[in-house]
């Protein structure tokens, strides 16, 4: 998954159950973003020209989740950068 130009994925589609691994690239040259699943309590924040990599457990249940980079203010999106998570 990479962050450039502020953009985050527009879907992001995982089957429910299934353990996920995200590789996270910050291209930014000076802005640092998250990658959050904020119902599920996932948060990474990730520097400028940092990789990061993320095991995740996958719920069960089937939906549709918000995800994206909050870290302009509490409910708020980081420069319109966010996304759904698809549990199939």
């Amino acid at each position: 998954m990479l962050m450039r130009n502020n953009v985050f994925p527009e879907e992001i589609h995982v089957k429910a159950g299934t353990k996920v691994v995200f590789v996270v690239i910050n291209e930014s040259d000076n802005d640092e973003h998250s990658f959050e699943f904020p119902d599920f309590g996932l948060t990474y924040k990730v520097q400028a020209g940092e990789t990061i990599r993320i095991e995740w457990q996958a719920p069960n249940s089937k939906g549709v989740w918000d995800a994206g980079c909050f870290l302009t203010q509490p409910g708020g999106v980081h420069d319109g950068m966010e996304g759904l998570l698809i549990i199939e």
